[in-house]
């Protein structure tokens, strides 16, 4: 899945070959931001998202994208309410969505993937019976 699409930071366009649709650049400067807040965080890793946001000078969003996207994890967290469960919107202190919701979510796609297992299964036997008559028609004749 490619095609043009324009950076959600920047605007500019570029060309997208699938994930978050950031640009180049923008990919750049958010791993050197992401840098700068592990490492502050491996020297104090019970600042707050205001304490690191002061101390390296990367926005507050930014780092609490980076705890949704599951990259960082705050040990004392202050960030009760601002993240919130993506299905139900109960609050979470990382990641889209909340235990409960991941666990349903996952036995949801547990369960589809046995679905469709069981109906290619059910396909390949309907395919199979029709050329077993094929070949027995051919024996006939």
């Amino acid at each position: 899945m490619t095609g043009l699409a324009n950076c959600i930071k920047c605007g500019r366009a570029f060309i997208w070959t699938g994930g978050r649709k950031v640009c180049p650049q923008c990919l750049e400067e958010e791993e050197r931001d992401f840098e700068k807040v592990y490492n502050y965080l491996r020297d104090h890793p019970r600042a707050t998202i205001k304490e690191i946001s002061e101390a390296t000078e990367v926005e507050e969003d930014e780092i609490l994208e980076f705890i949704r996207q599951g990259r960082i994890q705050l040990k004392f967290t202050d960030i009760a309410g601002r993240l919130r469960c993506k299905r139900c919107g109960e609050p979470i202190s990382s990641g889209e969505y909340c235990p409960k919701c991941l666990k349903e979510l996952q036995a949801s796609l547990t369960k589809l993937q046995a679905d469709l297992e069981k109906e290619t299964e059910k396909e390949d036997r309907a395919k199979m019976y029709i050329i077993d008559v094929f070949k027995k028609k051919e024996k006939k004749e």
